[in-house]
């Protein structure tokens, strides 16, 4: 079971990953009033990302959904 373990902490150690399209991102909020908010969606995706999208999924946790169209910024 020693060597199991030693193997799996190896093999962990010695893998790389990469990102397929998302670098980065960050949700942001602002309540308006009582429960109505402004939810700004920031993603950082490589250029050449095939699973580049023109719109994101947001659930709002209550059962309830919308779909937010992107908007290009500058950079």
């Amino acid at each position: 079971m020693k060597k199991f373990h030693g193997l799996a902490i190896i093999c962990l150690i010695c893998t790389r990953s990469f990102a397929t399209h998302n670098v980065a991102g960050e949700i942001t909020y602002r309540n308006i009033s009582g429960t109505t908010y402004e939810v700004t969606i920031t993603t950082y995706t490589r250029i050449s990302a095939p699973a580049d999208r023109p719109e994101l999924l947001i659930y709002w946790g209550d059962g309830g959904s919308d779909t937010i169209p992107r908007t290009n910024g500058g950079g």
